[in-house]
This record gives C-alpha cells, sequence and structure tokens, in this order.
C-alpha cells in the first residue's frame, strides 16, 4: 500500500521509457517482498487471525469510504471543461472528461450528450473513443486565430526527400503541438537540435509522430524532416490556451464550488491541418 503508488506515480511521471521501467521493477519487488512476512505466517498456519483481523477491519474502512464519500464545496469534483475548434471545417465542440455530469454540465453537453472526444481533439493514429470518459456536445463557433504550418523547403533525396516545414501558433505563449503522419521519418531535427529517437512515434510503421512545443515563441519551431518515399505528408497544428473563449451572446454560469478545474483547467484548443 506505501510501496505501490509510487510505481503508478513514476508511470504517470515518465512513462515507459526504460530508466523508469528499471524503477518501477525495483518498487515492485520492494512492494512484493514486503508480503513475504505475512504470507509466511499464513501458510504455515501460524498466527493467522491478526491478518484475518486486519483484513475484515480494512474491508469495513474501504466498504464505509466508499458509501460515504461524496464531492461537496469543501471535496470538489476535478474537471475540465475544453472547447475544441476545427478551422478546417469551421466546426466547434464542447468537451468535457467526466463520469458523471453534474447540472452545471448541461450548459456545455446539452440533456443529450455524445461519447467520445470530438474529432478535432482526435490525433491521425487514435479514435474517438482512445481515451475513455469523455462526452461532447457542438459548440457555437468563435472566430479564433489558428496556428499554422508552412512548407519552407523540400528537396529530393535517395528513396524519399528531405523537407523542413514551419509551425507557428497564432499567440506566443501558447502550447502548441505538431501531429505528423503519413511517411515515415528517418531523421527529425527541431530548431537545428536532432531528436531522432527522442520523439514519441505514434504508429508501427513509425509513419506517425507528435511534438508538443510548451510556452511556443511567436516564430514557432522549424522542423526539418528526412522521410522515406514521396507520399504526402499530413501536418496538423494544434494550439492550446488556457480559459475558455468569449462566446458572444452567450452567458456560461460560474463553475460551482463543488466543482474545480485540475492540471491545465479549461482549455480552448484550434486545431487546422496541412498538406504537403
Amino acid at each position: 500500500l506505501i510501496t505501490w503508488p509510487l510505481v503508478d506515480a513514476l508511470f504517470c511521471t515518465m512513462g515507459l521509457a526504460p530508466e523508469s521501467g528499471a524503477a518501477m521493477a525495483v518498487l515492485a519487488a520492494l512492494a512484493l517482498g514486503a508480503l513475504s512476512v505475512p504470507i509466511e505466517f499464513i501458510v504455515e498456519r501460524r498466527r493467522w487471525w491478526p491478518a484475518a483481523a486486519a483484513l475484515v477491519v480494512s474491508l469495513s474502512c474501504l466498504a464505509m469510504a466508499v458509501s460515504e464519500t461524496r464531492y461537496s464545496d469543501l471535496h470538489p469534483k476535478p474537471a475540465n471543461v475544453l472547447y475544441v475548434l476545427d478551422a478546417d471545417a469551421a466546426k466547434a465542440s464542447w468537451a468535457v472528461r467526466v463520469n458523471r455530469p453534474d447540472a452545471w454540465f448541461t450548459q456545455f453537453l446539452g440533456s443529450v450528450p455524445k461519447r467520445g472526444r470530438p474529432p478535432a481533439l482526435v490525433p491521425p493514429w487514435s479514435s474517438i473513443d482512445g481515451v475513455p470518459g469523455f462526452l461532447s456536445a457542438d459548440a457555437p463557433v468563435v472566430s479564433l486565430p489558428a496556428p499554422k504550418a508552412v512548407l519552407v523547403s523540400a528537396l529530393p533525396t535517395a528513396g524519399g526527400r528531405n523537407v523542413t516545414i514551419g509551425a507557428m501558433p497564432a499567440r506566443e505563449g501558447d502550447e502548441l503541438s505538431v501531429w505528423i503522419n503519413g511517411v515515415p521519418a528517418l531523421d527529425i531535427s527541431v530548431d537545428g537540435i536532432q531528436v531522432s529517437g527522442a520523439f514519441t512515434r505514434r504508429g508501427p510503421d513509425d509513419t506517425s509522430w507528435t511534438l508538443n512545443y510548451m510556452n511556443a515563441p511567436a516564430a514557432g519551431a522549424t522542423i526539418t524532416m528526412t522521410l522515406k518515399g514521396s507520399g504526402p505528408l499530413t501536418v496538423g497544428v494544434v494550439e492550446r490556451s488556457f480559459g475558455l473563449p468569449d462566446i458572444p451572446g452567450v452567458v456560461l454560469a460560474p463553475r460551482p464550488a463543488s466543482l474545480m478545474p485540475v492540471q491545465d483547467g479549461d482549455l480552448t484548443i484550434v486545431r487546422r491541418t496541412y498538406a504537403f
């Protein structure tokens, strides 16, 4: 009970990197080793009653906690609201990731929300149901500036081409994500720094990967790739900014004390897609 949450924390913070995998293995071994003494007592039929009494007490406490714990103003439920704008299709959506939506979410989701993420929130290698717990509904379209991607150069190489792309946020300081899809990348550099092997590959054939640029400058990022083959390259640029946009004619009820934003909080997300 003490050690195992550390394993989960390592996975959440570091993923399945080799270093975190080794650390998780050591912690898991320590957690299992802690069970050796009580298991020995039980197997040898010695002093089993303290373990049995502890089990009964633990299960009773767990049952009481599950039945009595409720979200309240003192213990608010964590939930964020996303405004997602597909700049290609000029379509907007509200999205909330919550198991049981409170009445406050009705102003976003309506009475019959759709399950799954809005399409503009889904990378090419995923599906709308890839992340469980999302509810969504159509939202008014607000004219928001969108991030951009431009083709700086494209030079043929033996078996492919060398492509340089510029990705810029609409507003300095936002988080900018670049979704690359369609052609295997043999070599990648961002702003002149080679990152091959450090970027996150998303496809089994290495035709998809993503770059997340926190606190992106106005100039954005310059991405140079050596591509295998001459197939079309799809580039999605996604910009995330804190807070929800002002929607003309729409007044949103303030968040009640029983609900609280977590992590990044409410976000406005704008996506545009290019093909090079």
